[in-house]
């Protein structure tokens, strides 16, 4: 699989568009990535990665930050999709309904590190199996350079099933960058599953509504 070259998957690409229908939106372009000879009963071997796509995802990745005081401060300076504060927090105790409309509203989470153990007592169990707990870190912190990876960046999740399912672009970008996106995510999986043999069965990729094409 290491052989797979950008020019293999551009190909591919083409494939893709030319069997997919044109749809009146902007269509998620994903890459599947199945797996063998890996045992998720050991949670070494599941993933719940943020992965930086080197061409980013090619759309607006929402990002919600609890935190207070100056740390609150930096967020709203920076613009970001959602800040909550501590008292604002109460909102969500208790309130799936809430919690749950909040989960699907972002992308990433972070979390001043003090208020986490707050968050992981309201929120942790709509959180934590969408793979979105938040990301703690130091009332000092530079936020910015955290901002700006988590914009270019994807969560990969496997747990249950040895399938890796990432959205790697939008059918609007051009397929360089689709490729690239492509290419490094399956270098991450080949690195990660380095030490089993032939882990990578089989690769796909496909828009939203699109059939599967295989590639690999």
């Amino acid at each position: 699989m290491s052989t797979l070259t950008e020019e293999t998957i551009m190909k591919s690409l083409k494939e893709m568009r030319n069997k997919s229908k044109k749809r009146n939106f902007n269509e998620t372009v994903e890459v599947i990535i199945s797996l063998r000879n890996v045992d998720l009963k050991k949670t070494e071997n599941r993933l719940n990665e943020i992965f930086q796509l080197p061409e980013g995802p090619g759309r607006n990745v929402k990002i919600c930050l609890f935190a207070t005081g100056e740390l609150e401060s930096k967020g709203k300076k920076l613009g970001r999709d959602k800040v909550i504060n501590k008292d604002e927090l109460s909102l969500y105790l208790g309130s799936k309904k809430e919690t749950k409309k909040l989960a699907s509203q972002c992308d990433f989470f972070i979390a001043q590190a003090d208020l986490m153990a707050t968050i992981g007592r309201s929120m942790g169990a709509i959180l934590s199996p969408r793979g979105k707990m938040p990301i703690p870190i130091p009332p000092t912190a530079n936020l910015k350079p955290l901002i700006d990876k988590l914009k270019k960046s994807v969560r990969i999740i496997m747990r249950k099933q040895p399938v890796v399912q990432v959205p790697v672009g939008k059918v609007e970008m051009p397929d360089k960058a689709l490729a690239k996106n492509i290419k490094s995510v399956i270098s991450f999986i080949e690195s990660r599953y380095s030490s089993i043999p032939h882990a990578i069965k089989a690769i796909y990729i496909k828009t939203t509504m699109g059939p599967s094409i295989k590639i690999a």
